[in-house]
């Protein structure tokens, strides 16, 4: 469902993501939710994905998927994630694709500035 288009796979996504409370960690199935809204931009969705329990201990996915989150920060200008990618980018992870992320993410937005 994750590749699929249209208004009842919105709708469904829209049911999983949202249906958990907002402090909720992002794990499966709640990520692929959340990351197929925030491919379209969707404020709520990038919120939620940015949210501090998402980054307080480790990633709530692999690393080989939360760098589509971080780069998605990024691909929809979304300002509000600045503070932390710019801790991201600063921090060592065992995954080094997460900090190449954060910074292209950080170059998107400071471009937009």
């Amino acid at each position: 469902m994750y590749k699929m288009k249209g208004d009842t796979v919105l709708a469904f996504m829209r049911r999983v993501a949202y249906g958990s409370p907002k402090d909720a960690v992002a794990y499966d199935p709640l990520w692929f939710a959340l990351q197929y809204l925030a491919k379209r931009c969707e404020h709520d969705a990038l919120d939620r994905l940015l949210g501090k329990q998402n980054f307080s201990d480790s990633y709530p996915v692999g690393c080989i998927l939360w760098q589509d989150t971080i780069r998605q920060f990024g691909n929809c200008h979304y300002q509000s994630a600045l503070p932390t990618l710019e801790k991201v980018a600063r921090t060592d992870y065992a995954c080094g694709n997460i900090n190449d992320a954060a910074e292209y993410s950080l170059r998107k937005l400071k471009s937009q500035k």
